[in-house]
């Protein structure tokens, strides 16, 4: 999968998580794109035709929503996603397309290199022991071949990088240099913001309010979580975690739910349930072009057309 590591800003202590070592060497990308989640049920409905079409099988469909939502937006690579699941919704049930979508090169295995085809990040997925093609222009990046050791991996970046002077911000996209390459984290995903002013780029809390570990108990006001990030106060909405974790428990984010956690999709009838927010979900194979729930070993997805 083309994914880049992510950057941790702190939760409750206050302490600064950059990276003093690291400079970029090269000009920040001025054009990232806003950060914009895709609507829920075109998420759900893409994560669904996917895996019944076994391009993207997941036993828990909810996987598939937390990855874009806390994997693959706070890397800035939202776009890349949001164009691979329009571009499955509007092939309906047409599994060939849905193929396609994520320009599927075939099969591969733990011998295969990775590659670069202009902005083509060409990877292998273990798990679906399949090439995948992601363009990364998408996203307004470039495609380059990370090292990490003797692993050699294409990953979507914003740009080649030197060590040598600390994190940027650009907007509110972190950017910092980790193996040559430029590293991103979109700071808004979460709510925060990025500051440079205290000599050190970092994701901080949006408010204006201090706050430090000897004087801030993290805490919930409604659904809203409350901790300190950075030696700024900040509020995040878990009610904007929508099918994840929605309300705020014991200063963090929880489900909403109490009948599953993350248990494996199951058939209704025709129907697949699906466990999202705690709850079971019901989402109708046939109006999605796809054929009726099928059991696949312990778990179930809708099955091709």
């Amino acid at each position: 999968m083309v994914v880049l590591s992510l950057l941790g800003c702190s939760d409750d202590d206050g302490s600064s998580g950059s990276d003093a070592g690291a400079d970029t060497g090269s000009t920040a990308n001025d054009g990232a794109p806003p950060v914009k989640p895709l609507a829920m049920q075109d998420l759900v409905d893409a994560c669904a035709r996917a895996s019944a079409c076994g391009v993207r099988t997941y036993p828990i469909l909810g996987n598939c929503i937390e990855a874009y939502h806390t994997l693959y937006l706070p890397q800035g690579l939202g776009p890349i996603y949001d164009a691979i699941y329009g571009c499955i919704n509007a092939a309906a049930g047409d599994c060939k397309a849905i193929e396609a979508c994520y320009g599927l090169r075939g099969a591969c295995d733990s011998s295969y290199r990775d590659s670069c085809e202009g902005d083509l990040a060409l990877t292998c997925d273990l798990i679906e022991k399949r090439v995948f093609a992601f363009k990364c222009s998408d996203a307004k990046m470039k495609c380059q071949i990370k090292k990490d050791g003797s692993r050699e991996s294409a990953v979507c970046t914003v740009d080649t990088c030197y060590s040598a002077l600390g994190n940027v911000c650009n907007g509110d996209r972190l950017l910092r240099c980790v193996n040559g390459l430029m590293e991103v984290q979109e700071c808004g995903v979460e709510g925060l913001i990025c500051n440079d002013a205290q000599g050190g780029a970092d994701c901080i809390g949006e408010t204006t309010t201090s706050c430090g570990p000897k004087n801030f108990t993290p805490s919930c006001q409604g659904s809203t979580r409350i901790t300190c990030v950075n030696r700024r106060e900040h509020h995040f909405d878990c009610a904007r975690q929508v099918n994840i974790a929605t309300k705020c428990v014991g200063a963090d984010c929880a489900v909403s739910g109490t009948q599953c956690d993350h248990d494996l999709n199951r058939c209704a009838g025709d129907q697949l349930e699906v466990c999202l927010d705690g709850s079971w979900t019901k989402i109708d194979c046939k109006k999605l072009g796809l054929g009726a729930c099928q059991q696949q070993g312990s778990a179930a997805n809708c099955s091709s057309p």
